[in-house]
């Protein structure tokens, strides 16, 4: 997503082969902006898997959030815990809104969990219909861009306003 419009594709399941994929990659080599993330090690290491190389600025919404919380909100909150850093609490405290959980409640309501590599029960979205899955993905981004452009534009608020009350000759 960026502040017009938004786009998902999902590799796994073919609906865009990697061979045409190719024109992802001005999106994702232009050094000059920042692509925001939501656990960016994760989908880094997944594009990374399909051969796909990201050369902009990495920006992990979480880490921005846990920077202008920690130096500009304050510590001891009962917000300072791992819950904080979840992209449904970020989206409900910084924009007021719900990250989609569509895809959750069908996976619930169908059943579909299958037993990852560490033995664990998982949601299966590979069985989720394609346009729920575009919709989820595609709101993800959405929210996730707004919560990177808002969190940066915060931060960047409060330190101009600590560099205005910096005393003379600091």
């Amino acid at each position: 997503a960026d502040e017009k419009e938004e786009f998902y594709f999902d590799f796994n399941i073919g609906q865009i082969p990697l061979k045409n994929a190719c024109f992802l990659m001005p999106a994702l080599s232009n050094p000059d902006n920042y692509l925001f993330f939501v656990n960016a090690a994760y989908d880094l290491a997944m594009l990374r898997n399909e051969k796909v190389l990201v050369k902009r600025k990495i920006v992990d919404v979480p880490v921005l959030a846990r920077i202008h919380y920690n130096e500009h909100v304050g510590s001891g909150s009962k917000y300072a815990d791992e819950s904080f850093l979840s992209m449904n609490y970020l989206a409900n405290y910084y924009l007021g809104e719900s990250k989609d959980d569509t895809v959750e409640k069908y996976i619930k309501e169908h059943n579909l969990y299958k037993v990852d590599r560490m033995g664990e029960k998982a949601p299966d979205y590979t069985r989720v219909p394609t346009d729920l899955i575009f919709r989820y993905g595609c709101s993800d981004g959405r929210i996730t861009y707004k919560l990177g452009a808002t969190l940066l534009n915060l931060i960047g608020e409060m330190n101009q306003k600590l560099t205005d009350e910096r005393p003379e000759g600091y």
